[in-house]
């Protein structure tokens, strides 16, 4: 029976009741396909580009401190911070400063060695992806990062703003991934922490931990 024929005899209020029963399924999808175009075109302008990834190993910051590292790089990207995201893995623990780090109890049970066996493994599942560009950590960690080839060289961050702001009382560490898919952001992004350095080189091992100038930036290039 078409439509018209079948609300011919029926007053307005029983011509809506109709319709909404009649179309009920293709008024829903209609207005699923709706709602899921503007979902993805919220999601489209919102959407931020992760234009760095940073993880911190054996090193604890404050909330505070990230911001104030991460932010001024933000700025200087296209779009800034509205169109910009460091992707950051924080807490990470691996070797035996892992251990150092939990009060015997926990060692004993073996709880912050299984935080420190999951770390070690996440930070290998990101640096085989390529979802890692750069990380500052500890002075043992650097060893270990160097010794295996994961990244050409440790810089010391001793002297830096961020190493005075963070708080730090302890040898830390940068160094970019060797397999890093934004090496050029992650150059500027040390750069930007060497701001405040002074020149001082130290040789440990295998691996050069060095601690510059800015003049001296031409070793990452």
């Amino acid at each position: 029976m078409k439509y018209r024929e079948a609300t011919r005899h029926m007053n307005f209020r029983q011509k809506l009741q109709y319709t909404a029963d009649y179309y009920k399924l293709p008024l829903f999808l209609l207005a699923l396909v709706f709602c899921l175009l503007l979902a993805g075109i919220y999601h489209t302008l919102t959407r931020k580009n992760t234009c760095l990834s940073i993880a911190f190993i054996n090193v604890q910051i404050s909330d505070d401190t990230l911001e104030s590292l991460t932010a001024p790089f933000l700025k200087t990207q296209p779009g800034g911070q509205s169109k910009n995201t460091i992707a950051v893995e924080r807490s990470l623990l691996s070797g035996s400063t892992a251990a150092d780090s939990g009060n015997s109890r926990e060692a004993e049970d073996g709880s912050m060695y299984e935080y420190s066996y999951a770390s070690q493994m996440k930070l290998l599942a990101m640096i085989t992806a390529k979802k890692l560009d750069l990380v500052i950590m500890d002075a043992e960690t650097a060893d270990v990062f160097c010794r295996q080839g994961y990244i050409d060289r440790a810089v010391s961050l001793e002297n830096t703003t961020f190493f005075r702001d963070a708080g730090l009382n302890q040898p830390v560490y940068a160094g970019i991934l060797q397999n890093t898919p934004h090496k050029d952001s992650s150059e500027a992004f040390l750069k930007l922490l060497l701001q405040s350095i002074h020149q001082i080189h130290r040789q440990t091992g295998s691996c050069t931990r060095q601690l510059f100038s800015l003049s001296a930036w031409h070793i990452f290039q």
